[in-house]
């Protein structure tokens, strides 16, 4: 497995990287570790009049940035390669790093952020690679827990895959969870009876690909005020290592960014 690390060199990016050199060890993976120049860093340079190549001046400025991440990958033992990459944006430059089969984001610890745009949302939003994002430091753990909500959407199914794959790679165990808003599902022997027809033919499907790839599981059906407080409820339960999610159609709103923005868990977007 190879993943993708995006680094912008600043302490605020240090919780993903010790997640990533964690993550990358349970799973036997190589980290590339990725630093974007922008044209618009290259032309401000280049508008100072102090240096004859800003394209050159911008790169060379980039060597001793990747120290601190080099410190820890190299003392978790982890496979690592760093590339400097000039793009005319920074969603661009990741796109232009190659195939990968994950990518980690570290989203912005700013207020700011959300009026301007979280950067690494936006990446995610354009990119055709599954993206984790990281809000904690905590390492992924061996024989953990990953969170798969089902739900009405279409979409359910292009989750499991990558959540088999991370499940076997951490000799992990997969909680398939949905929300239902009927009173009398919190307390029936089988919940999948309080399902609509669509989410027990979901359910159905996804228990039977984790049976197939041999990876523990039990699904989860109770009722909650909102499908992202279940979400987030259930995650911290059981203490889960991950959520996996479908990517939400809507920009602004979505399931997925709605988990994102209240919960501190490591979640991972699937386009």
């Amino acid at each position: 497995m190879k993943i993708l690390l995006a680094y912008d060199g600043l302490s605020t990016s240090i919780d993903s990287v010790r997640w990533a050199a964690r993550f990358a060890k349970l799973l036997d993976a190589e980290i590339l570790v990725v630093h974007v120049i922008t044209k618009d860093a290259i032309n401000s340079v280049q508008k100072g009049g102090e240096v004859k190549d800003a394209q050159r001046h911008c790169i060379s400025r980039t060597q001793g940035i990747f120290s601190l991440a080099q410190e820890i990958l190299e003392k978790e033992g982890v496979s690592w390669k760093k590339r400097v990459i000039v793009a005319e944006d920074v969603a661009s430059g990741i796109e232009k790093a190659g195939h990968v089969d994950v990518m980690i984001l570290q989203p912005s610890p700013y207020k700011h952020a959300e009026l301007a745009g979280d950067l690494s949302r936006r990446i995610a939003h354009s990119a055709s690679t599954p993206s984790i994002f990281v809000k904690t430091n905590l390492a992924p753990r061996s024989k953990g827990c990953i969170l798969v909500p089902i739900d009405e959407n279409e979409d359910n199914l292009s989750v499991l895959d990558p959540a088999l794959k991370i499940a076997r790679g951490i000799k992990g165990s997969i909680i398939f969870y949905h929300t239902t808003w009927r009173a009398e599902g919190v307390k029936s022997p089988d919940p999948l009876e309080h399902c609509d027809a669509s989410v027990r033919k979901d359910i159905r499907i996804a228990e039977e690909r984790a049976r197939l790839a041999r990876v523990p599981f039990k699904t989860v059906v109770e009722m909650q005020e909102t499908i992202e407080e279940g979400i987030i409820l259930c995650a911290i339960r059981n203490e889960a290592d991950l959520v996996v999610m479908a990517r939400s159609t809507a920009i602004i709103g979505g399931k997925s960014e709605l988990v994102l923005e209240h919960a501190m868990f490591p979640l991972m977007i699937i386009p």
